[in-house]
């Protein structure tokens, strides 16, 4: 194969430091240049401004990036937001807004449940870390959490932030603060779409590539997150948004697609890849449904097959590859169905499930220890089960059927039917359950970032409504 040529390695290499020179080096360095420039060049408060520089952070998971193996980007800018906005509700004296909607408040108080689900098994129940933990965090410092369930801690606290960060958004959510959001999301996609395709050249040429390894004769990318899957499923919700901000200005942002398409691509994640399909289907189905005039859908598919037939005819993707894929996403799906390990490493989930219930069946075996199992764990679901047990996966079932029953209900309202960016953002968190069915992307901001966007509409409409009144 043309791959197996350019470069002799042909296993997965993660990164563990930032060389000097390497691309994930560069890419930090372009992505701090730029948070400069939105600080000294945007316009809007400081918080608005770490604001954007925390959504332009989201793809950055990988570990290369932590600070000290544990911290994300994220993670460290959501503790400066927070107490940027606590230090200016409680040293100045300001008032927190009362305007929160009925699902806003629904989703809050979930959240908190579902908080303490997760802290039960890991305050009352803990078994502890094998060995492998050294082996797979990226610091002396973070292996040596083993000795006391801190990085179970660490797992929980992050959730916490995620739920903090994202009531500060809503509490200082505007128009304009709310699509500039989006914009930088959107260069977000495409800027760690351009890594994973210097990634992809620079292993072409020869040199060693800790972000590519091989997948049936193809380079799979894992661009700036920690793993291919994760950034396929980051690039979903990238490309999801570029088209919502198309359809808003009815003008195709063909350079955003074309390259965040293309990262996609190089993913060859047999399940990013086929759940950005589904939330297409969902897409068409549900504008033919409420008759809204996507003008510019079909150019859009247009684009996205240009680059699949330009893929196929370059031999970057051959048709063993898909087939590859095809073969592993049907072997899985099988697994799920039959409860059955059939060959797949994620049908492994499963018989591990069985054997972590034996242990703690009520309190599981304490949040994020089922990933120290010698299974894939990718599927969110499973992997809640085992580690909080019945009760708690009770409590995250409960939480994720009310929040489904609360935006289908705000999908009825008429705002949201004449809300250019409603419709999108609903099919894509229609999509979600696909994605946890596959990933294990319940810990990352990028999901709960697009449900911060889609509640946080509801009160823009209720503002616009209300100034139309004043008038």
């Amino acid at each position: 194969m043309m791959f197996e040529e350019a470069n002799i390695s042909s296993s997965y290499l993660r990164a563990s430091s930032l060389e000097i020179g390497s691309i994930e080096f560069f890419a930090l360095t372009a992505a701090l240049l730029f948070s400069i420039y939105i600080l000294f060049k945007y316009k809007g408060s400081l918080l608005q401004k770490l604001f954007y520089i925390y959504i332009f952070f989201i793809p950055f998971t990988d570990k290369v990036y932590r600070l000290k193996g544990v911290l994300e980007p994220t993670e460290i800018l959501a503790i400066i937001i927070i107490f940027l906005f606590m230090s200016k509700k409680f040293i100045r004296g300001e008032s927190f807004s009362t305007k929160l909607g009925l699902h806003t408040k629904y989703m809050g108080s979930l959240f908190l449940l579902f908080l303490f689900s997760l802290l039960l098994p890991t305050f009352y129940y803990f078994t502890p870390m094998k060995n492998v933990i050294e082996e797979s965090l990226s610091t002396p410092f973070a292996a040596n959490l083993k000795k006391f369930p801190l990085f179970n801690w660490l797992y929980l606290i992050r959730f916490g932030l995620i739920m903090a960060v994202f009531y500060v958004f809503y509490q200082m959510i505007e128009k304009e603060f709310f699509k500039k959001s989006i914009k930088i999301y959107v260069w977000a996609g495409s800027f760690a779409s351009i890594v994973g395709i210097i990634q992809t050249l620079f292993f072409l040429l020869g040199y060693k590539v800790f972000g590519v390894f091989f997948l049936a004769g193809f380079p799979r990318v894992k661009g700036l997150a920690h793993e291919p899957a994760t950034f396929g499923a980051f690039l979903v919700s990238s490309l999801a948004l570029t088209f919502f901000l198309s359809n808003r200005k009815l003008k195709l942002r063909i350079s955003h697609i074309i390259v965040q398409t293309i990262g996609l691509i190089l993913t060859m994640s047999a399940s990013a890849i086929p759940i950005y399909i589904l939330f297409l289907a969902f897409l068409t189905i549900q504008g033919l449904i409420k008759k809204i005039k996507l003008k510019e859908l079909y150019l859009y598919y247009s684009f996205i097959g240009i680059v699949v037939i330009v893929f196929l005819l370059s031999g970057l993707v051959t048709p063993e590859t898909i087939s590859y894929n095809m073969n592993k996403l049907v072997l899985y799906v099988k697994e799920l169905c039959t409860i059955q390990s059939l060959g797949s490493v994620r049908g492994t989930d499963i018989h591990y499930l069985k054997e972590a219930l034996q242990k703690n069946p009520i309190l599981g075996i304490g949040i994020f220890n089922f990933i120290f199992y010698p299974t894939a764990a990718t599927n969110t679901f499973l992997m809640l089960l085992a580690e909080l047990g019945i009760f708690g996966f009770s409590i995250f079932l409960f939480l994720t059927i009310f929040f489904y029953w609360g935006i289908f209900q705000l999908n009825k309202l008429k705002c949201y039917k004449s809300n250019p960016y409603a419709l999108p953002l609903f099919i894509f968190i229609l999509v979600v359950p696909f994605q946890l069915l596959a990933l294990r992307v319940l810990a990352f901001h990028y999901i709960w970032f697009m449900i911060a966007l889609f509640v946080a509409i509801g009160k823009l409409n209720f503002v616009h409504r209300n100034q139309e009144n004043k008038v």
